[in-house]
């Protein structure tokens, strides 16, 4: 899991660099930490460790940061905690979970080579290693 909203704990950080913001398009893709799941099988997925701390509050009042059509919960602070934005934005996703590529990393984006207005991304499936290259009519950038 990853994103700027995913907290990790000070523990997953050990000997971890986080480079904000990353200025250079040509630095290597960062590679994911194995953290054990909670689970009692034993299980690890894949952290992207996030430069977030324990007691970030947003710099931003709820009401800028909110989608037009889902407000804030009602008693969530003026600037919310990190976790209060972290639900807000899986609720927010409820109706498309089922479109979202989970333990997935994306590699590269860049203009078809077919020539048409289209793009070819390449994505690696964390769990397995593997790396397939799709064709997309559009390409939405959402970080941060």
């Amino acid at each position: 899991m990853g994103g700027t909203w995913n907290y990790c704990p000070a523990a997953f950080k050990q000997n971890v660099s986080v480079a904000v913001p990353q200025t250079s398009p040509d630095a290597q893709v960062e590679e994911p930490k194995w953290m054990p799941s909670g689970d009692h099988a034993g299980t690890k997925e894949p952290i992207f460790v996030s430069p977030m701390y324990r007691a970030l509050d947003t710099n931003l009042p709820k009401e800028l940061m909110q989608f037009s059509d889902k407000p804030f919960p009602a008693g969530a602070q003026a600037l919310p905690h990190h976790p209060t934005v972290k639900e807000y934005i899986e609720e927010y996703a409820d109706d498309v979970r089922n479109l979202i590529q989970f333990q997935t990393q994306v590699l590269d984006v860049r203009p078809s080579s077919s020539g048409t207005r289209k793009w070819d991304l390449t994505a690696r499936n964390l769990r397995t290693g593997t790396r397939k290259t799709h064709v997309y009519d559009a390409v939405v950038v959402a970080n941060g």
